[in-house]
């Protein structure tokens, strides 16, 4: 490994970067990327913890599984391709990382992808997405607003856990199964719209939701509030 490395140039003649080909490169600061790419693989940035931006070229559909994880300097991301997939842990813990902006070719963001982005102040879900997986946002405590798009059906355990800031969600009709723990520890969320449309919500889903003043629920769904972790004084 090229430990000391500082900058890198990728030549368009480059297809495909090895899994792990930059992992733990403390002293890498700058990458051009081939725009020959046509995925940023797996682990590849992994803990390059002096990277501070980084431009994904238009010839990229998929960002493979912790690709830029732990790479806590990361404040710029910038997609320029017709982006698909967002794999799993890919930004994990990039606690600069204040704003990206998904295209919205998007099809799937895997589990934890962004958790842990703790300066991460807005971010817009692409319209395309019929999942959020488990712990996706977990930890984005400076996240204040979230809009679900109308395709969502499901979201996962612990999707929006300690996102601190979090004063508003809006739940569209799509969404049936709201897993446990999804919004757990959120603080400063106020309120809050159960859809008519939800089968299921886990226990505890709405834990150490302190600042919530008022619930809607449909009256067709039974279960105690309690056991999702909602106060009874909550209106």
């Amino acid at each position: 490994k090229c430990i000391l490395l500082k900058e890198i140039n990728i030549p368009d003649s480059v297809k495909k970067i090895c899994e792990e080909a930059f992992i733990f490169n403390k002293s890498l600061e700058k990458v051009t990327l081939s725009s020959s790419l046509k995925e940023i693989s797996k682990s590849v940035f992994f803990r390059c913890s002096s990277l501070t931006e980084i431009t994904i070229p238009s010839s990229v559909t998929v960002i493979c599984p912790k690709a830029f994880a732990q790479c806590y300097s990361l404040k710029n991301v910038k997609i320029t391709s017709e982006l698909i997939e967002i794999g799993e842990y890919a930004f994990r813990e990039c606690m600069e990382l204040e704003e990206l902006i998904v295209p919205p070719t998007v099809k799937s963001i895997g589990a934890q992808a962004f958790n842990e982005c703790i300066s991460l102040k807005s971010f817009t879900i692409p319209p395309l997405l019929d999942r959020i997986y488990d712990e996706t946002f977990s930890g984005c405590s400076s996240l204040e607003e979230i809009i679900i798009p109308p395709n969502v059906r499901l979201i996962g355990e612990g999707a929006f856990a300690s996102c601190d800031s979090l004063k508003k969600i809006e739940i569209p009709n799509s969404v049936i199964v709201i897993k446990k723990d999804a919004f757990f520890n959120c603080q400063s969320l106020t309120h809050l719209s159960i859809p008519s449309s939800i089968v299921e919500i886990g226990d505890l889903a709405f834990e150490a939701c302190y600042s919530l003043k008022s619930l809607t629920i449909p009256s067709s769904f039974k279960k105690p509030l309690d056991q999702l972790g909602i106060n009874s004084k909550v209106e």
